[in-house]
């Protein structure tokens, strides 16, 4: 079983049910009878999952029969916890494997069950190293808008903070930023204002929860 696909943005936002970014996500596949699969929607939430760390989530498919079905997703096996209106929901408590993500990332989730198969977007992040980026006038004689920038933009990479320096002059150096898991799934959703590249911290610090992502702190 593959464990993670990597998706373009818009594709990102399209399974999240917005119209119109990249991440990494472990494959969920639910198995029952075999036969030939049709795409069907799904999705898990809490939809942020911290690797290496106990995770508590659910995921809910849709057009899965509830009777003799199994679901896994990044190596954990789900429980049945109820079907209804078309929608079954299955409940997985476990460690996500180190080895299914990289430092940080959004992808999709694969998800299987008998006759049907569908992708749910997800944020895959290690706690231990999530970090921001940001320019810095520290012991510089720095201009306004380059004190200004340092002082509110954080970045979701150090090519992204380069792209994103105040003015073409600006040679401040760019230095990282550890910050809770929390803060920067909040600050790097792709539906936030900074389209999952950036956040200014005048809008708010941390962020508010954009559109689409729901958290939820590990149990463990």
């Amino acid at each position: 079983m593959r464990h993670r696909d990597n998706i373009s943005r818009s594709e990102f936002l399209r399974l999240l049910g917005v119209s119109g970014v990249a991440l990494a996500l472990g494959d969920t596949t639910a198995s029952g009878v075999e036969n030939a699969a049709r795409s069907t929607s799904c999705s898990l939430t809490p939809n942020v999952l911290l690797v290496g760390r106990r995770n508590v989530f659910r995921a809910k498919l849709s057009g899965v029969a509830a009777a003799r079905t199994r679901a896994s997703c990044v190596g954990l096996d789900g429980t049945f916890v109820h079907a209804a209106r078309g929608k079954t929901t299955f409940e997985f408590d476990g460690i996500v494997p180190p080895a299914t993500a990289p430092v940080a990332g959004i992808t999709s989730v694969a998800v299987e069950g008998p006759g049907v198969r569908g992708r749910a977007p997800v944020m895959l992040l290690r706690p231990e190293e999530c970090l921001i980026y940001r320019t810095s006038v520290r012991g510089r004689k720095a201009c306004r808008a380059c004190r200004d920038h340092a002082a509110s933009m954080v970045y979701v990479s150090e090519e992204a903070a380069n792209v994103g320096r105040p003015h073409p002059r600006c040679d401040c150096p760019i230095v990282s930023e550890k910050v809770s898991w929390e803060h920067y799934a909040r600050a790097f959703w792709p539906t936030g204002p900074g389209a999952g590249v950036s956040h200014d911290r005048r809008w708010d610090w941390p962020a508010a929860i954009p559109p689409g992502l729901t958290v939820s702190r590990p149990r463990g």
